[in-house]
């Protein structure tokens, strides 16, 4: 004789049909808390012929240069790390933007003149690459300010002219 196991009838778990009516739950209460909210206020209207709004940097020429290293020692090692790259790369904009930056915050902090010059190739090369840059623009139009006087040809020795925004 040999015995035969009786095979109850499989009974369907209730997690399936429980999610989905959760999940309806979660919509049908989101929506409903969504129509009670009241209306968000209207964005301005731009006036017809206004001039759009073009963010760049607002710092005075005699302001402090930001996202500068405050030693020297430490904008000397950061000047030869991305000196370093725009060797391996010379079409690095950023490395050159970086050099320009550190340069310009080198020459005030130690008075040195020539590395404003220095500053000024490395921003003119830097624009060569990506014209657009505005704050590598601003940085230019420093230099530019502060060797006005320097030469006689102008205030740099190259004359790149960044995005005319009117």
């Amino acid at each position: 004789m040999t015995a035969t196991a009786l095979r109850l009838p499989r009974v369907r778990s209730p997690r399936p049909l429980a999610l989905l009516v959760a999940a309806l739950a979660i919509v049908a209460g989101s929506q409903v808390s969504s129509l009670l909210q009241p209306p968000a206020a209207p964005a301005p209207a731009i006036p017809a012929g206004a001039a759009p709004n073009v963010q760049g940097p607002a710092a005075p020429p005699e302001a402090p240069v930001a996202n500068v290293p405050g030693s020297l020692a430490q904008i000397d090692h950061s000047i030869a790390a991305w000196t370093q790259n725009l060797a391996l790369n010379d079409r690095d904009f950023l490395s050159a933007a970086n050099l320009a930056a550190l340069y310009e915050g080198r020459a005030r902090l130690s008075g040195d003149v020539g590395d404003y010059s220095r500053a000024a190739d490395a921003s003119e090369r830097s624009l060569a690459i990506q014209p657009g840059q505005l704050d590598v623009l601003a940085l230019h139009a420093r230099l530019a300010a502060r060797c006005e006087c320097a030469d006689d040809q102008g205030p740099l020795s190259s004359d790149i002219r960044g995005p005319v925004l009117s």
